[in-house]
C-alpha cells in the first residue's frame, strides 16, 4: 500500500483555530472530543517579547468559537514560577492536562490536573516532585515529557522516577481522575496510549538511555502482555518512534513506515513513507488512523487510513503541519498561516 496510491478526500468542515491577531490571546488545541475541543488560551503578553508573562488557562472550545474556560489553576501548588499548558486529552466526562514551569530542554516540572466537564473545579491529580527525593532539585527528562491519556475511567501518564540510587528511570501511572493515590502500572514504559482494557505502551531497558525493547498492552488491573517485541539488530528500523492507538487498533511509526496491526498484534497495514517526509504525529480513533508525511514548506496532505475499508485516502492540506488530532466522529490538521499555526476541524 503506497501513498501514491491514496485517493483524495474532502471532508466537511466544521470548524477552525485560526491565529490570534495582534493584542489577543492566542487559542492552541490540546484534544478532541466529538462536540467540542479541548484547549488552551495563553495570554498576549506571552507573544510580545522572549518571556512568558502570564500563565495560560484551560477550557472548551465550541463549535461557534466560545470557549469556557475551566477555574485558573496557576496557584494550585505553586513554585513560584510561570506556568503553560503543553498536552491533554477529553473523553465524555472528563479533561485531564499537563501544565509545566519548565523552559529548557533538561527538566520536567510538570502539573496533572482533571476536570469533570460538566462542572466543579480543576483536581491535582499528580506533580512532578512526587517522583523525585525532597533534597534533588528538579525532575529531568527522562522518557520525554509525560502525556496524559484517558482510558477505562482512568488518566494514565508516564513520568521520570528517581531510584534508591539516585538515577532516574521513566515509568507508568494511572490514577482517577477524580483523585486517588496514582499505581504504578509498568516499571520501565513511555508513549502510551488508550485501547480497550487499558493502555499499550512502548516497554523500554534498564540499560543507559533506556532503549525500547517493544509494544506492551497494560489493562486496568495492572497486567501485562507483549505485543512486539525489538531485536537489537531490528531496533533501528522497527522501534516506535510515535504510538497511537484506540478501541482495538494500534499504529506506530518506524524509520520509514507507519505499521498498523489489531491488540492482538496481527498485522493490518504497512504504509511505506518516502525518505524525503517524516511522520512527527499519529492518531487513531474509530478504527481510522491519521498522520501527515511533513515536508518542510512542500507538505500539502493529511493521511487517512481506514482499518474497516482497508482504504487510503489523503485530503488536500497546502502547508500542512504535524500535529493531528481526532475524536470518533472528528479529526483535525493544522496548517502553517504566516508561521502561525491553525487548526482545522471536520466531521469524518
Amino acid at each position: 500500500m503506497e501513498l501514491e496510491d491514496a485517493k483524495p478526500l474532502t471532508l466537511p468542515e466544521v470548524a477552525k483555530i485560526t491565529p490570534a491577531p495582534p493584542g489577543q490571546d492566542h487559542t492552541i488545541l490540546l484534544a478532541l472530543s466529538n462536540d467540542r475541543a479541548l484547549v488552551t488560551v495563553s495570554p498576549s503578553e506571552n507573544f510580545d517579547g522572549p518571556a512568558l508573562m502570564k500563565s495560560g488557562r484551560v477550557g472548551l472550545l465550541s463549535d461557534d468559537g466560545a470557549i469556557d474556560l475551566f477555574a485558573d489553576t496557576s496557584g494550585i501548588r505553586s513554585d513560584g514560577l510561570l506556568r503553560q499548558t503543553y498536552a491533554g486529552d477529553i473523553d465524555e466526562q472528563w479533561a485531564v492536562w499537563m501544565e509545566t514551569s519548565s523552559q529548557n530542554m533538561f527538566e520536567s516540572n510538570w502539573r496533572l490536573f482533571a476536570q469533570n466537564i460538566n462542572g466543579g473545579q480543576p483536581i491535582l491529580v499528580a506533580a512532578a516532585e512526587d517522583q523525585r527525593k525532597a533534597t534533588t532539585e528538579y525532575l529531568p527528562l527522562v522518557g520525554g515529557d509525560p502525556f496524559p491519556r484517558l482510558s477505562e475511567g482512568l488518566v494514565w501518564w508516564w513520568t521520570a522516577h528517581e531510584q534508591p540510587d539516585g538515577t532516574f528511570q521513566p515509568r507508568i501511572l494511572a490514577a482517577d481522575p477524580a483523585g486517588g493515590e496514582p499505581k504504578e502500572m509498568l516499571t520501565l514504559g513511555a508513549q502510551l496510549s488508550p485501547v480497550t482494557g487499558g493502555v499499550v505502551a512502548v516497554k523500554l531497558s534498564e540499560a543507559d538511555e533506556h532503549p525500547q525493547t517493544g509494544i506492551v498492552r497494560i489493562d486496568t488491573d495492572g497486567s501485562v502482555t507483549d505485543l512486539v517485541r525489538f531485536t537489537q539488530d531490528t531496533e533501528a528500523q522497527w522501534g516506535a518512534r510515535k504510538l497511537a492507538s484506540s478501541g482495538d487498533i494500534v499504529a506506530m511509526t518506524t524509520e520509514d513506515a507507519v505499521l498498523v496491526m489489531d491488540t492482538s498484534a496481527h498485522p493490518i497495514a504497512k504504509i511505506p513513507i518516502p525518505n524525503d517526509r517524516e511522520v512527527w504525529d499519529l492518531d487513531v480513533c474509530a478504527g481510522k488512523v491519521v498522520f501527515t508525511p511533513y515536508l518542510p514548506e512542500d507538505g500539502d496532505q493529511v493521511v487517512i487510513y481506514d482499518t474497516a475499508t482497508t482504504t487510503l485516502n489523503t485530503i488536500h492540506v497546502p502547508k500542512a503541519e504535524t500535529e493531528n488530532y481526532c475524536a470518533a466522529q472528528r479529526v483535525s490538521w493544522t496548517q502553517n498561516e504566516n508561521n502561525w499555526t491553525s487548526h482545522t476541524i471536520a466531521n469524518w
